[in-house]
């Protein structure tokens, strides 16, 4: 079992992005905007390159250890270093409410 993270781990500033549908005058359009930016750690755990579209994209797998909150959902966004990422899942590790890792990827 590995050790569960601790806040002075925390080093990486990520910005949390929230989906939001907004009418732009011809019906509605899916919208980032920022909810807030944090301290996290961010491990990088796999890279691969898929064929899309007849071009290779790359794809990074990493996982965003926070404090815990409640309010993210699995349709937000991260964005770390520039790179953003789409939210696949999230777990309370410890189960007392201390810590959130989030299990995302990128292209």
């Amino acid at each position: 079992m590995k050790p569960r993270p601790r806040i002075g781990d925390m080093r990486e500033r990520i910005t949390l992005l929230e989906r939001q549908l907004v009418d732009d005058g011809f019906g509605q359009v899916e919208t980032f905007v920022d909810v807030a930016t944090i301290w996290a750690r961010v491990e990088p755990v796999k890279a691969s390159e898929q064929v899309i579209g007849g071009g290779v994209q790359s794809i990074n797998d990493v996982l965003v250890h926070i404090r815990h909150r409640d309010d993210i959902e699995p349709t937000w966004r991260i964005v770390w270093k520039g790179s953003e990422y789409g939210i696949k899942g999230l777990r309370n590790l410890d189960e007392r409410g201390q810590f959130l890792t989030i299990d995302a990827t990128g292209s």
